[in-house]
């Protein structure tokens, strides 16, 4: 159904709704939207985000928590890749408690590609290559789109085989001082 969505602590997260075609009854009303955490806040905080559905009167509610990244690590899901084929590199974030952060969408960041071992040595180019989003044959988000049009990168990195070899890949979280 469609739903009115709101949250209980606007100082911590709010609503942003995502374009519906499904959902044409009410300007009010979506199928889904996106939670964005806002302001700074030292330690773990929750809010309750609402979502109501006006026609039955069904009510979901879902606690979302916001805390700080402690770490960071770049997840594939292959460690394997062949030449031609494309993988996408995803950061991901982890509290104190490593408690894995369900997106980390919308932050910047720098990534990059090394050579290891006896391919480190060839003239050649790298044994892969980083692939736009947009260029690359996987789903992303319009907000990942929009930050790489922008001229930034994000938590996605899409990947090419070019030649048989070994590379290693990392990234920086970039403040916002850095990123403009």
């Amino acid at each position: 159904g469609c739903f009115e969505w709101y949250s209980l602590n606007e100082d911590l997260v709010v609503i942003e709704p995502l374009e519906d075609t499904d959902c044409s009854s009410s300007v009010d009303c979506w199928t889904s939207a996106r939670v964005r955490a806002v302001g700074a806040f030292a330690g773990r905080r929750s809010a309750f985000v609402v979502a109501h559905d006006k026609d039955t009167g069904t009510e979901l509610r879902c606690e979302v928590f916001v805390d700080e990244i402690k770490t960071l690590a770049i997840w594939h899901q292959t460690l394997k890749l062949y030449v031609g084929s494309t993988a996408v590199l995803q950061i991901r974030g982890y509290d104190e408690e490593h408690n894995t952060f369900s997106s980390l969408e919308g932050l910047r960041f720098k990534w990059n590609l090394n050579s290891v071992g006896s391919t480190a040595k060839r003239a050649e180019a790298l044994p892969l290559s980083f692939v736009s989003l947009r260029n690359s044959s996987h789903k992303v988000s319009a907000m990942r789109l929009e930050q790489e049009d922008a001229g930034f990168e994000s938590d996605w990195k899409p990947v090419e085989g070019i030649y048989v070899g070994k590379a290693q890949a990392s990234a920086e979280l970039l403040t916002p001082e850095g990123a403009a």
